[in-house]
């Protein structure tokens, strides 16, 4: 019997073999396409930046304490940083030794003043104590001589006139006798009263006298006190000391006003000072960041600044693949004359918009895809 032929024609087995190597790298060509998704963007670095406000000084000083840690968040008036004004804690002290020497002053001419008020009011009080006994004794003599003056006038109403009768003979009697002639006792009578009557005028003088005396004697030891004050010099101590204290609490209140405080909400940034370092009028201290006005900071090369245009989106890829919008939001005016150097790198700054940027510390990398030119 004839055996059979086992052999294959060699075309047939190599074009099979080319389908089947064929087909093998087409599936995984298209699985590694799958796995791998679209091609890789091009893109530029971008830094995550926020609001910030400058906490400066404004005259020169020491830093003597910072209050803060880098990172801390703060609130308005949250003290921030003490400083040290070497001249003003000169003045401070040079203000305080004037006090305690003005308040020993001041005592001292207090004392003084003390023993001589003592003193005069121990004279005013001898000078009124003699007027009132000379006043006494002056109205026990003015009652006296009203007395006196009321019984010489009711001694008047009872003495009838004189007809001239002289007790000796009719022929010796005088030749005229005017009819309202007085008796000797009426005109004594009269006299006396006359001269009780000018007693009691000087009397009521001299009461007035004394009675003014004791006023002013009054009014003087009123005024007694301020008067050997000022003799002694303890007002002008007291107004010197008092002025001191004035100036002394001014001084103070700018020695507080060197603990400077937050000016609003924020974030602080980075701190490169530290305590005992000299600060100069206007240097910044102290950075406040304001998390809820962040913006990105794209570092274009100037050969691919003209892709982007303000007011334009570009979308941004956050850490962990995060793909969110941005708007350009500036441009800066010297991009068009940088443009012709390849190296030169523009700063653009993007502003939020769409879906909320996830919440990353300050500085933050963060990439830019190019827009299409």
């Amino acid at each position: 019997m004839p055996q059979p032929n086992s052999a294959q024609p060699i075309g047939a087995v190599s074009l099979g073999r080319i389908l089947l190597f064929g087909g093998s790298a087409w599936l995984l060509g298209s699985a590694l396409t799958t796995w791998i998704g679209t091609p890789e963007v091009a893109t530029v670095p971008a830094t995550l930046q926020a609001r910030s406000q400058s906490v400066i000084v404004s005259q020169p000083a020491r830093l003597a304490e910072l209050h803060v840690t880098a990172g801390q968040q703060v609130e308005p008036a949250t003290p921030l940083f003490r400083l040290v004004d070497d001249r003003l804690a000169a003045r401070i002290r040079t203000k305080r030794q004037q006090i305690v020497e003005l308040a020993a002053e001041l005592s001292r001419t207090e004392a003084a003043a003390e023993v001589e008020l003592e003193w005069r009011r121990r004279e005013l009080q001898r000078e009124a104590f003699e007027t009132r006994l000379k006043l006494t004794a002056l109205r026990e003599a003015h009652v006296h001589h009203q007395v006196e003056q009321i019984a010489w006038q009711e001694h008047l109403t009872g003495i009838d006139r004189w007809l001239g009768d002289l007790g000796a003979d009719r022929d010796v009697q005088p030749l005229l006798l005017p009819v309202d002639a007085l008796h000797p006792a009426r005109l004594q009578a009269l006299l006396r009263a006359d001269e009780s009557a000018s007693t009691l005028e000087v009397d009521a003088a001299q009461l007035a006298l004394c009675e003014q005396k004791l006023s002013e004697i009054a009014a003087l030891e009123a005024k007694l006190v301020e008067k050997v004050r000022i003799s002694a010099g303890a007002d002008v101590a007291q107004t010197r000391l008092r002025r001191a204290e004035a100036e002394l609490k001014i001084l103070e209140e700018q020695e507080q006003a060197l603990t400077i405080l937050s000016p609003g909400y924020g974030v602080v940034g980075s701190l490169s000072l530290q305590a005992g370092d000299a600060l100069a009028a206007g240097q910044c201290v102290i950075e406040l960041l304001d998390g809820d006005q962040r913006f990105l900071v794209a570092h274009v090369p100037s050969a691919l600044v003209s892709r982007f245009h303000v007011g334009e989106k570009v979308v941004l890829l956050f850490p962990q693949r995060q793909r969110l919008e941005g708007t350009v939001a500036e441009i800066p005016p010297q991009a068009e004359a940088t443009a012709a150097d390849d190296d030169a790198i523009v700063p653009i700054r993007i502003a939020p918009c769409g879906k909320l940027w996830p919440h990353l510390p300050v500085g933050s990398r963060v990439s830019v895809e190019l827009p299409r030119g």
